[in-house]
C-alpha cells in the first residue's frame, strides 16, 4: 500500500464537463474513513481504475486510465452532508 498522500498533481487530469447532474448525500463517516478519503488514491497498477484527491473540503474522483474528472463532492462531516457533482457526459462516462 502507498503511503503518499495524493495531490491534484500527481496525475493528469481533465477538468469536469459542463453537463453534471447534482445531489446530497447524507452519511456518517469514522475518523478512519475520513484519514482514508483525506489520502487520497494514487493508481499504482493497471486495475487500480481511480485517482482521487482531497482539497479544501472537497474530494475530486477521475478515471486513471482517461483522467476524466467523474466525481466533485463537497464533503460537511460535521454534518454529515455530501454535494455531489457527477459528471453526466455520455461521452466521457457512461451512467447508465
Amino acid at each position: 500500500m502507498n503511503n503518499q498522500i495524493a495531490t491534484k498533481n500527481d496525475w493528469e487530469t481533465n477538468e469536469m464537463p459542463e453537463k453534471t447532474m447534482k445531489f446530497t448525500i447524507k452519511r456518517h463517516f469514522t475518523e478512519d474513513e475520513i484519514d482514508s478519503l483525506k489520502r487520497g488514491n494514487i493508481p499504482q497498477e493497471m486495475e487500480d481504475k481511480w485517482f482521487f484527491y482531497f482539497e479544501d473540503d472537497t474530494l475530486r474522483a477521475f478515471r486513471s486510465w482517461t483522467g476524466n474528472c467523474i466525481y466533485i463532492i463537497r464533503c460537511d462531516f460535521e454534518h454529515d452532508k455530501l454535494d455531489v457533482m457527477v459528471n453526466n457526459d455520455e461521452n466521457q462516462y457512461d451512467t447508465a
